[in-house]
């Protein structure tokens, strides 16, 4: 079988504050008659049209140092105009959905479904992929150097939670594995003999050094664990297998439990007595220096029993007018 080359990604963060991620795909052998390249609309295991084309704010093309046209065919796909050497088309995403089905990246961590993010050259999606996944650079690049890479993706290349180089078989596989990026949180174990890891992003009250992963251990036999060291995105605590194992299903339960959040039961404050502002009318026959002002804070809309209650001014009482003279003009 003739070896076929494999279509090259690349993606990185190219704006924090902005929320853009700047993505390459590379087609070492694109289409004579013109590569075309197109968006999914639907993320594995979720159907729905998303169009996740709309997020793309600018694309372009090149070979080598040569600009190619880049035609657009409808909203989600494109075509880039023949050329004879390797194809890189560069995009811009922009990354601010909070949903676990799109895209987000802010100071604080990156996430990625590779549907909203990866181009697929058509007529090459049964290529092997690989993938490129950049840290921040720039000047603020220092400040993220404690960023790490959690995926189920294949490293090629890449430290083991670190940034480099991943591969898939094909293009199904490359969008079938969500990527986060950032400072997390990781537990390791295993359940009839599999590898799990939980990443955890953000404020969490989870304590991973505890082997509490389910009650079918502890009714089964001791859990027994060792410490690896700390990382830093916090403690990992890898859990070798007891005598028996708990089943996929009271990990995946485990799973949801570290993944959730309990808030915290808010601070109660000291009673403060605060005044009550309620509106008040101020009659038009009043002068600024006669406005009387209630003494004492009212809570409620009952009239001062100490005041003597006002008739409204009737329009024969209007204050004089100073184009009058100092009289009051009556009709």
């Amino acid at each position: 079988m003739k070896h076929l080359p494999p279509t090259s990604y690349s993606i990185a963060p190219l704006s924090l504050q902005a929320h853009l991620f700047e993505v390459r795909c590379t087609v070492a052998d694109p289409d004579p008659q013109g590569q075309a390249f197109a968006l999914p609309a639907w993320i594995p295991g979720s159907y729905l049209v998303r169009d996740f084309a709309r997020h793309v704010v600018a694309i372009g093309a090149s070979s080598g140092r040569r600009p190619v046209a880049l035609e657009k065919i409808d909203k989600h796909s494109w075509r880039a105009a023949p050329v004879a050497g390797p194809l890189t088309v560069r995009s811009e995403v922009y990354a601010w959905d909070l949903s676990v089905r799109g895209a987000h990246l802010d100071t604080t961590h990156g996430f990625f479904n590779g549907s909203c993010v990866f181009l697929r050259p058509l007529g090459r999606e049964d290529r092997r992929c690989e993938i490129e996944i950049l840290p921040p650079g720039g000047r603020s690049g220092a400040r993220y150097r404690n960023w790490r890479v959690a995926t189920a993706m294949r490293r090629n290349g890449a430290r083991p939670w670190g940034f480099g180089g991943y591969a898939a078989a094909d293009y199904d596989e490359l969008i079938d594995h969500p990527v986060e990026i950032g400072e997390f949180s990781l537990a390791s174990f295993r359940a009839r003999g599999v590898a799990h890891d939980v990443a955890i992003t953000g404020p969490h009250r989870a304590d991973l050094s505890r082997p509490c992963f389910g009650r079918g251990r502890r009714a089964h036999g001791p859990a027994r664990s060792r410490r690896r060291g700390p990382s830093a995105g916090g403690d990992a605590a890898r859990l070798a297998p007891g005598p028996r194992s708990p089943t996929l299903f009271t990990a995946y339960a485990l799973v949801a439990r570290l993944a959730s959040r309990t808030p915290a039961a808010p601070r109660r404050r000291p009673a403060v007595a605060r005044p009550v502002l309620r509106p008040f009318r101020i009659g038009l026959h009043q002068q600024p220096d006669s406005i009387d002002l209630p003494s004492h804070v009212e809570t409620t809309d009952r009239p001062d029993p100490r005041r003597p209650p006002r008739d409204r001014p009737s329009r024969g009482d209007a204050p004089p007018h100073p184009s009058d003279g100092g009289g009051t003009r009556r009709r």
